[in-house]
């Protein structure tokens, strides 16, 4: 290789970033990852199971006719309209096995990539 050549694959590699994930401590950030995503699955999980339905709020607003009674005129009302979300059967417990996988892969992290006990 030429000077020339070297020059120039020099400051391609200054211009571009480089992300080494070799760095002191890359091994706890992916298990702090893996572990806020095993936990979050398991927290979704439990609040499936816990509830029937969830309504979203919404900034919407509907128009409703109200009847009041036999002789006396129907009103008009303003009802927000939010969504509502029923999960299904197998939703709180496939995010439960998922998250207790995702544990268990975080825990048993440091030990594939050599780093010791965890």
């Amino acid at each position: 290789m030429n000077v020339e050549t070297r020059r120039q694959r020099a400051d391609q590699r200054a211009l571009m970033p480089h992300f080494d994930s070799s760095f002191e401590g890359a091994d706890d950030v992916w298990r702090a990852f893996f572990l806020a995503i095993g936990a979050m699955l398991i927290i979704i999980g439990v609040e499936c199971l816990l509830i029937d339905s969830a309504t979203f709020a919404s900034d919407r607003t509907e128009v409703v006719q109200v009847n009041n009674g036999w002789f006396q005129p129907a009103t008009t009302m303003q009802v927000s309209t939010g969504k509502v979300f029923r999960p299904k059967e197998w939703i709180p417990w496939s995010s439960l096995a998922s998250g207790a996988v995702v544990l268990l892969y975080a825990f048993t992290l440091p030990r594939r990539w050599g780093a010791g006990g965890g």
